[in-house]
């Protein structure tokens, strides 16, 4: 399986974990909530999806809502991680017929907005728009040849090589989503990807349930 090549974890990141922790714990749970689900989960933390299930199962500042909280537990549990599996599992098989109908339209709701598969479709598109319009950075001319400042690291690369850098990037994303979708004669060259036809694979991919 290759690994999920999502978004760096970078420093604010780590803090924004640490914080919604520590909210979590002292009992503010709706503001532990509203980070889980506006800054943890876009990035595929499976950690923060999977708590935002328990907020839902257990009311939790919320109202209870098993059939919320076994959609986002579905989410969480889509690498497989055993404990995440289990739990959705326990949870799935003590629902009745309604509650499961419903669970599974709220389920494909959150999979085209937090799914590995989205998230990832998402980030190559923002890498081709940044080679395109080379936007996303700040250009130097001031002396010698065009540098540009990436974003992510505050380094300064030379237009090729950012180039080089985001072409492995997309190269190695669009691998991840043709194997997680079993995608068949595809090519992920970047002098050939076709986004487009990428992008009709994940949204009919997100727009099933899986078996």
């Amino acid at each position: 399986m290759v690994p999920f090549p999502g978004p760096p974890i970078d420093s604010r990141t780590m803090h924004i974990q640490q914080k919604v922790e520590q909210l979590f714990d002292s009992g503010e749970y709706r503001r532990a909530r509203f980070i889980y689900e506006n800054e943890l989960a876009p990035l595929g933390d499976k950690y923060a999806q999977y708590m935002i299930g328990y907020i839902h199962l257990t009311g939790a500042g919320v109202q209870e809502d098993p059939a919320l909280a076994a959609a986002w537990y579905r989410l969480a549990a889509e690498r497989g991680n055993s404990q995440f599996v289990a739990i959705r599992d326990q949870l799935l098989d003590g629902m009745t017929e309604f509650d499961r109908g419903r669970t599974d339209a709220l389920f494909l709701d959150l999979r085209r907005k937090f799914s590995d598969a989205a998230i990832v479709l998402d980030l190559i598109k923002d890498d081709l728009a940044s080679m395109t319009m080379r936007t996303g950075s700040r250009i130097s001319t001031a002396t010698g040849p065009v540098t540009i400042v990436d974003p992510r690291s505050g380094r300064s690369l030379s237009a090729d090589d950012f180039e080089r850098q985001v072409s492995r990037r997309i190269e190695a994303r669009a691998l991840f989503l043709v194997r997680k979708l079993d995608i068949r004669n595809f090519d992920i060259n970047i002098s050939r990807l076709d986004i487009d036809a990428l992008e009709d694979q994940v949204k009919k991919y997100l727009s099933e349930l899986p078996e």
